[in-house]
């Protein structure tokens, strides 16, 4: 699903991260699973070329992917429960 902030002029989504994107220096290989508020990936480690797994925290309904890839909170009055969510996510 694509939703066009006009403000930022940017295109957001609600989808996970693609294969050969990069998180950090981490190039996704696959994702494992979607939560309610999270995103795991496989990704290959750039420093021993193992394979790793990646949690990202990810709400999608205060969350929307932008074009560069990183995350950014939507509607933007959802701080509220962006904030909520994120403490969950460390917390488990």
């Amino acid at each position: 699903m694509k939703v066009l902030d006009k403000k930022a002029n940017t295109s957001l989504t609600q989808i996970p991260l693609a294969p050969k994107d990069k998180i950090r220096d981490y190039e996704v290989i696959k994702v494992l699973g979607m939560g309610g508020f999270s995103v795991v990936y496989a990704a290959k480690d750039p420093e021993g070329g193992g394979v790793v797994a990646i949690k990202e925290y990810y709400a999608p309904n205060c969350m929307r992917r932008k074009r560069d890839g990183s995350l950014g909170i939507h509607p933007k009055d959802a701080e509220k429960k962006y904030k909520h969510g994120l403490k969950r996510f460390f917390d488990e």
